[in-house]
């Protein structure tokens, strides 16, 4: 490999965090990133992309899915099944059950709890 294309890959994939922080919630999935950012094989893509940020595309989707819908339970009272729209899952039950394996905690008690914690004054 020639120093240009070790220089590509970084910068390459610079591009694919951006761009699954963009649209992680907008129902993408790693072979769509894959293809995006012209990658012929998803597999050669998902392999450069764990190499140089520690996780796989679908795991950062993944991530930015959470971390978004944690912003929403905390700062919002839009309903569980609106968030989980608004967070690219396919369906509240599925949005349910992914959280609740990240969070170890339902959306609604994660909600509750985060309330709670805020300040009041007294």
């Amino acid at each position: 490999m020639n120093n240009r294309a070790i220089i590509a890959i970084p910068s390459s994939i610079a591009v694919a965090v951006a761009y699954i922080n963009q649209n992680a919630c907008h129902g993408i999935r790693a072979d769509h990133v894959a293809k995006e950012m012209g990658y012929a094989s998803e597999r050669d893509f998902n392999r450069n992309y764990k190499a140089v940020t520690g996780r796989t595309p679908g795991e950062a989707i993944l991530r930015r899915q959470l971390q978004e819908a944690r912003r929403l339970l905390s700062n919002t009272e839009f309903s569980l099944a609106f968030i989980a729209g608004s967070c690219g899952f396919p369906s509240l039950r599925i949005f349910s059950r992914v959280f609740r394996a990240a969070e170890a905690w339902s959306p609604s008690a994660f909600r509750r709890k985060t309330k709670s914690c805020a300040f009041s004054p007294n």
